[in-house]
């Protein structure tokens, strides 16, 4: 999830007007500060997220195709499945905003459908294969943030062959707003591929948006203004900012399945992943002296910045998992994630030329984030309890998920941001018709550097998934 507070800001810091005119935006500033994903492409279905998405060893359910697709090959009938998501972050961040420590609280809830998914058996020239098309919610991006500051702004003016020096106050109203996520279309299969050995692989095409939005209200009063004439002003500013993904790789996982042990791999193929922005800011600006004799300025401004490209290297994915099936109502299971995000780098695109009839040109800025490789630690468990009105599952699962994106302390100290996660779950199952139920609770803390803050984010998931055999 885009879950950032502090780099929104630093987004909006770039939109802030100073002093009686609006600066000019510098768009590759502000975007590059802005996008610090956490990459963790993760598999749906509420079983899974309550299992503390310990899922590679197991995956074997209308999810498994977003998991590990060798898992699937079990599966005898043709299923639907939808899962729906419920996201609402907690937490507090600080930035350093004109030498002023800013608390922010983080606030607001998001839901949306998290995944669609079908599997069903097929045969092809004899040999049993098991078709799966899923539609899943990889990562969100959300943020809903409203802050107050009064800003130091020093007003530097020569009058006369004198020089002076003005200290003022700006009171700034900020509201900022982000929502959407990035989207996975896997098509796959699994089938049998030696004895007790299934291999399963998808192709997994990146789609999906996010829309930003700030709105900035700035007042000011006793700015020195024509001479020695003093104005107050009151500056306006919205930016919208949409952005698309795009990209695609493949999944290839092989699953080992044992009378009381199943043990998975799974690889995730390096891609690029592209975004695709635009950008709309618009801003006024009113000034208005407090003599009578004295005009009144106004200034506008809007600005339109169209197919703003960012190319992020996604590195290999390798992921082990391992399903203990300890009796017929206990289920543990286990997985280890390799992410090899170090040394990979951002292209952003500064210029681009058309040429009608022939190649295009396009000049890009390599940008290197310093990501860290992470290694993820996934547990969780399932009891299953049989009763006359149907079968109830309890889950339960634990997550230590490193993020790329490094913690940098007041020393400039880097240290690895690791996002920790408590998750349960419940449920009834049908023949027919399974309902399954999950909360998360996942914590993380970052430090930004002496002069930049720190977030503390608290979030809390509920997903719930209805899945229907025909």
């Amino acid at each position: 999830m885009k879950k950032s507070l502090f780099a929104a800001l630093v987004l909006l810091l770039a939109c802030t007007s100073i002093g009686y005119a609006q600066e000019e935006v510098d768009i590759f500033e502000s975007l590059t500060g802005y996008n610090t994903y956490d990459f963790d492409f993760v598999g749906g279905g509420a079983r899974a997220k309550g299992m503390g998405n310990a899922y590679f060893g197991v995956s074997n359910d209308i999810n498994g195709g977003t998991w590990n697709p060798a898992g699937i090959f079990e599966i005898d009938e043709t299923i639907v499945g939808i899962s729906w998501f419920n996201l609402a972050p907690k937490g507090n961040s600080s930035t350093q905003l004109n030498a002023s420590l800013v608390e922010l609280n983080h606030d607001g809830s998001f839901s949306d459908l998290s995944s669609f998914n079908f599997v069903s058996p097929i045969r092809v020239s004899g040999h049993p294969f098991v078709f799966s098309l899923n539609l899943n919610r990889n990562f969100n991006s959300f943020t809903q943030v409203g802050v107050q500051t009064l800003d130091t702004v020093y007003n530097f003016s020569s009058v006369t062959g004198r020089f002076f020096v003005d200290t003022n106050e700006v009171n700034t109203s900020r509201t900022i707003s982000q929502e959407g996520g990035m989207n996975a279309l896997s098509v796959g299969f699994g089938t049998r591929f030696y004895n007790n050995i299934s291999f399963g692989a998808t192709i997994n095409i990146y789609t999906g948006k996010s829309l930003l939005f700030i709105d900035e209200n700035s007042t000011g009063v006793g700015f020195r203004y024509n001479g020695f004439q003093f104005a107050n002003f009151e500056s306006f500013s919205e930016l919208e900012d949409t952005n698309k993904f795009s990209g695609a790789n493949f999944t290839l996982g092989f699953m080992y399945n044992g009378d009381k042990v199943n043990a998975g791999l799974v690889i995730k193929t390096p891609f690029e992943l592209k975004e695709n922005r635009n950008q709309n800011i618009v801003s006024e600006t009113f000034i208005k002296a407090d003599s009578a004799a004295a005009v009144s300025l106004i200034s506008s401004g809007t600005l339109y910045t169209t197919d703003i490209l960012f190319k992020y290297k996604m590195p290999l994915m390798l992921g082990v998992g391992v399903g203990y099936q300890v009796n017929e109502k206990l289920l543990l299971a286990g997985d280890l994630e390799y992410r090899a995000f170090s040394g990979k780098n951002i292209d952003f695109r500064i210029s681009q030329t058309i040429n009608p009839g022939g190649s295009n040109f396009e000049e890009y800025v390599t940008l290197e984030p310093e990501w860290n490789n992470s290694l993820s630690v996934r547990l969780g468990a399932e009891y299953m309890s049989a009763f006359s009105f149907g079968n109830v599952p309890l889950i339960a699962g634990f997550g230590y998920v490193p993020t790329p994106a490094p913690s940098i302390d007041d020393f400039g100290t880097s240290s690895t941001v690791v996002n920790y996660s408590i998750t349960a779950g419940t449920g009834i199952h049908w023949e027919q018709i399974k309902l399954d139920l999950a909360y998360v609770y996942s914590t993380s803390d970052t430090e930004f550097g002496s002069l930049n803050g720190f977030q503390d984010i608290k979030n809390h998931v509920i997903t719930f998934s209805f899945t229907g055999v025909f």
